[in-house]
């Protein structure tokens, strides 16, 4: 480009206007000396020579030589024609020198005029060939104008240029000697070849370009494009900046531009853009201001990426013949989108990541993507290929995407008030949103589908989906099954329970979950907002296990919950409870829609009475007399309840105990108050198969046993029926009493005793010492 500063000095032709004008002068004032008469010439002239040598210095200090084989001046004008014209232009330096020549030149005092080629040499030494050599910068041109008295010399024709290092040409063009800036007018080409061998060359096209020698810049208009190698750029217009005559900066308006790689095509587009080239005139940066956009496309993904600046780092791989991109920065409502290429196996799903700052980073070679990150709180969006698909969004302070083979992302990690919210495809319940929060992030995608395999989300982490909620230290998603585990004080609960663990694990696609280490939870049911009792339905009261009177405690080691059946399960020293009553053992089922409990292994029920009052509130007591109350234990294997028929029944090794009574049997059914009371009490009990019956004494004497098939304890009455065939009854003493029925009362020392027909009743009493 220096050397375009040169080639643009058609106007020394101006010199030579300057120097034939004086001449003429010089002729009419009757001074010239030095020259032989000449022999007569033709009417049409009024003066005519030849061998004709001129020169003159300027004010500028520069020496001016014109030489020409025959001048001319037509009669009564001050047009004069020139043939076999040089015209030498010493520098400053009076070294170096420029050299103008053409065939033939027409000048009338104020214009200087040539049909024929024109050829300009600039920058010949003393020594050097008149046509001088490959350094040496031409100009070759046809019907130049020059104006004398502006100093501008242009030319409406096909212009060659040859410089060192590259050539152009263009259709016209405009010299302002005073200003010092050339113009090509229309078509401009200048092609410079690279300094470093084997690099392409530079190749610029305009539909106007100015050079401006002083301020060391070129100005390109009316539609620019410069390419070099794999880099193509198009613009409205380009200012292209030189330092010693190598480029180093272009800006450009509306520009837009084009990298060909073998495996990956990158394009951007902005309305303000600035490159910055090396000393080898390859391209380091480029910098897009307002909205811009670059695309990065390979056989596997579309990558956009858009904001109203972006910044684009190039470097020169080793033995690579241009430079390539490196990273890319996007700031100021970055957006940046990929999706998959059209065939190339994927779902179809798109990822869009918005930031106030993006950061993208190519892999060694820049064949593929290497990373994407934020570099302020952003947005990552992983969209369905249509309307109704699934929809998730990630939110955090700061979100990494790492890429593998074939631009397939591999991993994507995030930290800072992480928000992630995945909504499955279609509506209703089950296609709640759920909403995800936590310090970090970590995601895992498979190689082949691109897909996301694993979620793992630590500090602090806690979620919603709907009316559920839950916490714990840290979570871990298996995506494929649509499953979440908590670990670490874990916590879930809805408006009707809460459950806590050291680890859980949710089912997204039913509701149900699993947990395990310290399980602990409460059930109390709401009412539905809005909901009626319906008249025919009794009243829910204390009185009832399932009621949402008083909350439900359970611990285990393990619990399961069936969010479709209602069944929670607790496994492992399981223990519930309400209010005072409670029950514990191995293994606790509850069926919360069919009000079902079932108890396996070593269970142990205690239902604690209390004493009910009357209605209007006054004790019928004596003043000063209380009843405490007396709460009924059962051990057994096992146990059932259902709370429609307020049975319980127990089943294997029974036992149970009442103040100063124990029933031992093999099985054993009770019944609880009916509904309507204010707390649950035991309304009757039936214990068969093996039947004992003990009374205790406050002292553990054993005042009376019973044996029997069958026993009924009826609490209210204090009342024991025992039967078999025969029953009977052992006291203290040993004295025996046997029938088919022995009914005795717990608060005194009454017996009845009745028999069969077949089997009389007796009593036998041992003889005591006097």
């Amino acid at each position: 480009m220096k050397t375009l500063r040169i080639l643009l000095l058609l106007a020394v032709a101006a010199m030579l206007a300057v120097v034939v004008s004086d001449y003429l002068g010089t002729q009419r004032a009757g001074s010239a000396s030095g020259i032989e008469e000449p022999e007569a010439i033709p009417r049409d002239l009024d003066s005519k020579a030849s061998r004709f040598t001129w020169s003159q210095s300027s004010s500028s200090e520069r020496k001016v030589e014109i030489h020409a084989d025959t001048f001319e001046q037509i009669r009564d004008t001050t047009l004069l024609r020139l043939r076999g014209v040089e015209l030498l232009i010493f520098r400053r330096d009076a070294e170096s020198y420029d050299r103008i020549v053409c065939d033939s030149a027409r000048f009338d005092g104020d214009t200087l005029y040539s049909e024929e080629e024109v050829t300009v040499l600039l920058g010949l030494m003393p020594g050097d060939p008149a046509e001088g050599n490959e350094k040496t910068t031409k100009i070759r041109s046809t019907a130049v104008t020059f104006q004398s008295k502006t100093g501008v010399a242009s030319s409406d024709t096909y212009t060659e240029y040859e410089f060192e290092g590259g050539s152009g040409h263009s259709l016209g063009s405009f010299y302002d000697s005073v200003h010092r800036y050339f113009r090509m007018n229309s078509e401009a080409y200048v092609e410079r070849r690279s300094s470093s061998p084997g690099q392409p060359p530079l190749k610029i096209r305009a539909g106007e370009l100015t050079y401006y020698e002083m301020g060391q810049w070129v100005d390109l208009k009316n539609g620019v494009s410069l390419e070099r190698g794999s880099q193509s750029m198009a613009a409205a217009a380009a200012v292209v900046h030189l330092d010693k005559g190598v480029i180093r900066k272009i800006t450009a308006t509306e520009a837009s531009g084009v990298e060909q790689q073998p495996s990956r095509r990158v394009r951007f587009e902005t309305p303000r853009l600035e490159a910055l080239y090396s000393p080898q005139q390859v391209v380091e940066h480029i910098f897009g201001e307002g909205p811009s956009v670059m695309t990065s496309e390979t056989s596997t993904s579309v990558i956009r990426a858009e904001g109203n600046r972006i910044d684009l780092n190039y470097e020169m791989p080793d033995g690579a013949e241009d430079s390539v991109l490196r990273d890319t920065h996007v700031r100021d409502s970055a957006v940046l989108e990929a999706k998959p290429a059209p065939g190339s196996g994927s779902d179809g799903r798109i990822r869009r990541i918005s930031s106030e700052a993006l950061h993208l980073k190519m892999s060694d070679g820049a064949k593929n993507m290497e990373f994407v990150e934020t570099r302020a709180r952003g947005r990552l969006e992983l969209l369905p290929p249509a309307a109704g698909g699934p929809l998730e969004t990630l939110d955090a302070d700061h979100i990494q995407m790492f890429y593998g083979e074939s631009n397939r992302m591999e991993k994507l990690q995030a930290a800072g008030n992480v928000a992630l919210e995945r909504k499955p495809a279609g509506d209703g319940p089950k296609a709640a949103p759920l909403k995800t929060y936590s310090g970090r992030l970590l995601g895992e995608f498979d190689p082949q589908s691109s897909e996301m395999s694993s979620l793992r989300q630590w500090e602090k982490f806690r979620f919603t989906r709907g009316d559920r909620e839950g916490r714990a230290e840290e979570a871990r998603f298996e995506l494929a099954t649509n499953r979440m585990e908590l670990t670490n004080q874990a916590q879930v609960w809805d408006p009707n329970s809460r459950t806590s663990a050291q680890r859980m694990t949710l089912d997204e696609n039913t509701g149900d979950f699993a947990a395990q280490g310290e399980v602990s939870s409460v059930y109390q049911e709401k009412p539905a907002k809005g909901k009626v009792a319906a008249s025919a339905e009794p009243a829910e009261t204390a009185a009832d296990l399932f009621s949402p009177a008083e909350p439900l405690y359970a611990t285990a080691e393990r619990m399961v919950s069936n969010q479709r059946s209602g069944r929670l399960e607790y496994h492992g020293k399981a223990r519930l409870w309400q209010g005072a009553d409670r029950i514990e053992a191995e293994s606790i089922v509850i069926e919360r829609p069919q009000k079902k409990l079932t108890a396996d292994k070593n269970v142990v029920s205690v239902i604690a009475e209390k004493e009910e009052g009357p209605p209007d509130g006054k004790s019928k007591k004596p003043a000063g007399e209380t009843t405490m109350p007396r709460p009924t234990e059962v051990r057994a294997n096992a146990m059932k309840y259902d709370e429609t028929t307020r049975q319980v029944e127990y089943d294997g090794s029974v036992e149970l105990r009442r103040g100063a009574l124990r029933v031992n049997a093999k099985e054993l059914d009770a019944w609880l108050s009916p509904p309507g009371e204010t707390s649950r009490r035991l309304e009757k009990a039936i214990a068969r198969g093996a039947v004992e019956v003990i009374e205790a004494s406050e002292k553990g004497v054993l005042p009376r046993r019973g044996f029997g098939d069958q026993a009924h304890f009826l609490p209210a009455e204090d009342r024991v029926i025992l039967q078999g065939e025969p029953a009977r009854v052992v006291n203290a003493r040993q004295d025996t009493t046997q029938g088919t029925e022995l009914t005795y009362y717990l608060n005194d020392d009454r017996l009845l005793v009745l028999g069969s027909a077949d089997d009389r009743s007796y009593s036998l009493r041992r003889k005591r010492e006097p």
